[in-house]
């Protein structure tokens, strides 16, 4: 994982709890934004992607068509 001479173990503490509220907050973001309008279908009812990389279709229209049809998603972690 991380070599502990140049990364601490209280530097890779606290990175750990970064991401975890930067997630949560995207996660927040995300379904404020779901809940905006009505979803157009429930065929992504019960399925979550999660995206670390480049996509095609890109990183908005993924969140988009996740949010527009029930889905959950979820950045990288």
């Amino acid at each position: 994982m991380f070599d502990t001479i140049t990364h601490p173990p209280h530097t890779l503490h606290a990175t750990h709890r970064y991401m975890q509220l930067k997630n949560a907050k995207l996660r927040e973001q995300y379904e404020a934004h779901s809940f905006q309008s009505a979803p157009h279908s429930n065929i992504f009812q019960e399925v979550s992607i999660f995206v670390n990389g480049y996509t095609q279709p890109t990183h908005a229209e993924l969140r988009q068509l996740m949010a527009m049809h029930g889905g959950k998603f979820e950045a990288s972690r």
